[in-house]
């Protein structure tokens, strides 16, 4: 694991080894350059496999062809002995940086449809002149890349790196930012700078001739369009070889343990392959319930390290966490104070990411197919109506404003709508939600989806914008900072091309079930009663969920309102000072009422202290 940065244009040593050293903490053990009079390149390297052999940047073709990459190459032994095979020498015994290189001169560009793995990857070929970067299929690792007033491509693992060279453009995104109150995150590929933009999963940059064009070489979409027949063997072998394959490391390597069946299902196939990995589980002020990560812990023989974290803990820690994301976030941030704490033990962490996004987890898939059938009135009997057959007046204020629209649903389960920015929002920032730009966007993502049905196209959803956006967003950067690898069995992407494919009605049970414990992940739970007792598999379910309620009411009150005063408000434009200070109001006469206003505080507050680290910076 590392991070990576580069510019084209004319040598600039200091420039380079400026920008490459604000990527320290996501390779604090090594650093490697190259200069020329066209492009140069900087790495920082997490050692994690080959230490010696796997020193970047690596050369090809006579010095012509140079390549640094971010990230882990989980089936590169496979591809070496592929590779080996067509007449390939390797100067390193286990590199996967190596591989990648070798790869490339074989196959070409086409090279990344071989890999199996998280990545970032930069090629700079000098045979015919062009810089090549790569982003791995689902958005694991991010990349960022901006074009200079002189026409030059500058890009980087983080967006901070590329505000360490002098010409990058800070001009806000007012668009990019009026989505963070919705989704608690910028949309990529922009981002809160105008002139900054993420490359997206599964997408190729090639920057020739000072211009960029920009291709898809994957798309989770056209997984979805796929028909394929369920197998439960096939499932199973997928997934334990997904976790295999993420066990290769020379580092100390661990799990993150919520107790939920993601992580536990993780352990347990770990264990099958003779790998008892440490768990680490996190704690909120002493107080949040454990229970079923000390059961699974027991149970599985794991080591078990619990981490406690306390309110001011979150106070002291937040400056900090903005500067990390370098742009607003107001998702889960437990992720920071975990791998800070498991970070002294352990360099790999595996993790449960992705298992929601593609079995069914949440709530707008558990709410697909009963939404449909209450809107198409084809239920007959409230039964059909699965989780909510006695929620109907529920379904009846959703069906009230959707009408059946996927979109519409979509914008509800949002943290603002349109509409709710209109009262939060100040007048400035107030003409998007006019456009109703949060809406325009959903339809933009739902126009470019091929899923078969209802049910396939919310999870599909969800992998196309929560997946990368957020949860893989704040997994890379808050475990990043500190020097710590996560991986994501569910992510391999042969597990997930199958899975998409696979239509409703081998993966949705929300017609049938009507046990809260039971909804939801469907395949995995059948799955995983093979590997875990069925109190484990069907208990409710768990994750590191960050307590904003308990938080703002309790320790978090006092800098809540200092951070949202009226004199803290009249300084920024995006806010409406009178809105902030009425759902203040609201929420601290009666907190048990209006408890699910918490997290629209946590959104402005976490924006509010994003705005003075970076007019600090």
């Amino acid at each position: 694991m590392c991070g990576i940065c580069g510019f084209s244009g004319a040598r600039n040593t200091r420039l380079l080894h400026a920008m490459t050293n604000t990527l320290i903490q996501r390779g604090p053990d090594d650093c490697g350059f190259f200069e020329s009079l066209d492009i140069q390149l900087g790495v920082r390297r997490l050692i994690i496999l080959d230490k010696v052999g796997g020193r970047q940047p690596f050369y090809g073709a006579g010095g012509k062809v140079v390549l640094i990459f971010n990230g882990e190459i989980y089936n590169a032994p496979c591809l070496r002995k592929e590779l080996m095979q067509l007449g390939v020498r390797f100067s390193s015994d286990r590199s996967d940086t190596e591989v990648l290189l070798q790869a490339y001169l074989k196959w070409g560009r086409d090279f990344v449809l071989k890999l199996n793995g998280m990545f970032a990857i930069a090629i700079w070929d000098k045979r015919s002149n062009v810089l090549l970067l790569y982003r791995d299929r689902l958005g694991a690792k991010p990349l960022y890349y901006s074009i200079l007033p002189s026409g030059a491509l500058i890009f980087a693992s983080q967006i901070r790196t590329l505000f360490a060279h002098p010409d990058t453009d800070r001009t806000l995104d007012d668009m990019a930012i009026y989505q963070y109150f919705s989704f608690k995150n910028t949309i990529a590929p922009s981002t809160a700078y105008s002139a900054v933009k993420a490359l997206l999963p599964g997408q190729e940059l090639a920057f020739e001739n000072n211009q960029i064009s920009l291709r898809t070489y994957w798309s989770l979409s056209d997984c979805y369009a796929r028909k394929e027949t369920y197998e439960r063997e096939k499932l199973r072998n997928l997934l334990e070889d997904a976790v295999k394959i993420r066990l290769n490391s020379d580092a100390p390597q661990g799990l993150f343990l919520s107790g939920g069946l993601d992580s536990a299902l993780i352990a347990s196939i770990a264990g099958f392959h003779g790998v008892h990995l440490d768990a680490y589980t996190l704690q909120h002020d002493n107080d949040s319930d454990i229970s079923a990560a000390s059961s699974v812990a027991s149970m599985l023989s794991l080591s078990h390290h619990i981490h406690s974290i306390s309110g001011d803990d979150v106070i002291s820690s937040l400056d900090e966490i903005c500067r990390i994301f370098f742009e607003p976030f107001s998702g889960p941030i437990s992720t920071y104070f975990l791998s800070a704490y498991a970070a002294s033990n352990i360099k790999v962490a595996l993790s449960g990411d992705g298992a929601d996004e593609l079995f069914g987890g949440y709530l707008p898939h558990i709410l697909a197919l009963p939404m449909q059938r209450f809107a198409k009135q084809i239920a007959s009997t409230p039964t059909e109506l699965g989780y909510f057959h006695d929620q109907i007046d529920y379904l009846k204020s959703l069906y009230e404003f959707t009408k059946g629209d996927e979109a519409l649903l979509a914008e509800r389960m949002t943290l603002l709508t349109d509409a709710d920015k209109k009262l939060f929002l100040s007048r400035r920032m107030r003409r998007y939600a006019r456009q109703e730009a949060t809406l325009h966007l959903i339809r933009q993502i739902k126009d470019q989806q091929k899923g078969h049905d209802v049910f396939c196209r919310s999870l599909e959803y969800d992998g196309l914008n929560l997946l990368p956006n957020q949860v893989l967003h704040y997994s890379d950067h808050l475990s990043m900072a500190h020097s710590l690898e996560v991986r994501s069995p569910f992510l391999d992407y042969r597990l997930v091309e199958y899975v998409a494919s696979l239509d409703s009605r081998s993966k949705a049970d929300s017609l049938t079930c009507n046990a809260r414990d039971d909804y939801g992940k469907r395949l995995m739970k059948e799955l995983a009663t093979d590997y875990l007792p069925k109190r484990i598999v069907y208990r409710k379910k768990a994750g590191f969920v960050q307590p904003n309620y308990a938080y703002l009411t309790g320790p978090l009150k006092e800098f809540a309102l200092d951070t949202l005063s009226e004199s803290a408000l009249i300084r920024q434009d995006y806010l409406s000072k009178d809105g902030t200070l009425f759902l203040l109001k609201t929420f601290y006469d009666n907190p048990s009422k209006h408890s699910s206003l918490a997290d629209i505080i946590w959104n402005f507050l976490c924006f509010m202290k994003w705005l003075d680290t970076k007019n600090e910076d």
